[in-house]
């Protein structure tokens, strides 16, 4: 992909800024794809990695939903800090206090940014497909409620491709957002379904931790479990993109059904399923190419 000239602009200004906020041996790399820039203090290496899983997830979903939901009109600067000094400059702030995010996805008029925190997780890949799975969201629907925009993310964030490079999974259970809920207080349903992004459930440490597990929880129920909700979650869906407000939307399609008490019941299940997917042609490893920052 041939670079603008603004935007190498841009990734210049972005590097200035982190490197006043890391310690002066951190070494700054930009590595290319076909489809994303990827600057980092982390090694050229991992980055590489990175870049990688990116295009792998972007491919599976192109071929399983369609280019028109991964394609973006502009394009897509990933930045990945090498420790927290350097990232939390850039965190949301809530009442004076950086917000605890693992990563950001920043949509603009000429780019879209996703910033990425340290790793620090056994599961490092998920704020990864994360933050991309907001990129894909943002596409197709920018306006959905909070709770399905980061409950989707999250669904999304289990991706899993086989060493055949054919089998994808989406769907697997998440076990800390199961851990959350079997040993947390749980938010009232009509409270997940009217968050907003400065709403204290949002930001506040642990709250956070609640609100998360729970919109993941449902987004899976309401695709997986029994009975099969996946045609009622498709109408709220259609209706949220006609304009309907959210609350009346979810009165029409699910307004009859007891959907708390039936999320409860669906955390405790021995198993979860997931979706399986066995693709016809192999995803291959995306190369990526090191680019000077200057």
């Amino acid at each position: 992909m041939r670079v603008p000239g603004g935007l190498a602009i841009v990734c210049v200004a972005c590097l200035a800024v982190v490197q006043a906020e890391v310690r002066a041996d951190t070494r700054w790399t930009r590595v290319d794809t076909t489809n994303l820039i990827v600057i980092g203090g982390i090694g050229e290496g991992r980055q590489r990695v990175i870049a990688a899983e990116f295009e792998g997830f972007r491919d599976a979903l192109t071929r399983l939903l369609s280019s028109n939901v991964t394609a973006t009109a502009v394009p897509t600067v990933v930045v990945m800090f090498p420790d927290e000094k350097a990232f939390k400059p850039f965190k949301p702030v809530y009442q004076g206090k950086a917000v605890g995010v693992g990563g950001l996805f920043v949509p603009r008029r000429d780019v879209n940014y996703i910033l990425l925190g340290p790793d620090t997780t056994p599961d490092a890949l998920r704020p990864v497909f994360h933050e991309y799975s907001h990129l894909i969201v943002n596409n197709v629907a920018p306006d959905l409620p909070v709770w399905l925009n980061e409950g989707l993310a999250e669904y999304y964030s289990s991706f899993e491709l086989g060493n055949d490079g054919r089998a994808v999974t989406f769907g697997r259970p998440l076990d800390e957002h199961l851990r959350e809920l079997a040993t947390s207080q749980w938010m009232p349903l009509k409270d997940l379904l009217a968050t907003t992004r400065d709403a204290p459930q949002y930001n506040e440490g642990s709250r956070r931790g609640v609100f998360y597990a729970e919109a993941w929880l449902l987004v899976h129920m309401l695709l997986h479990g029994q009975p099969d909700r996946r045609q009622a979650a498709g109408g709220y869906l259609r209706d949220l993109g006609a304009g309907v407000a959210p609350a009346d939307a979810w009165q029409t399609h699910f307004g009859n059904d007891d959907i708390y008490k039936a999320l409860r019941q669906y955390s405790g299940r021995l198993i979860m399923g997931a979706r399986k997917y066995q693709l016809s042609d192999r995803i291959a490893r995306a190369s990526a190419a090191a680019v000077p920052l200057t």
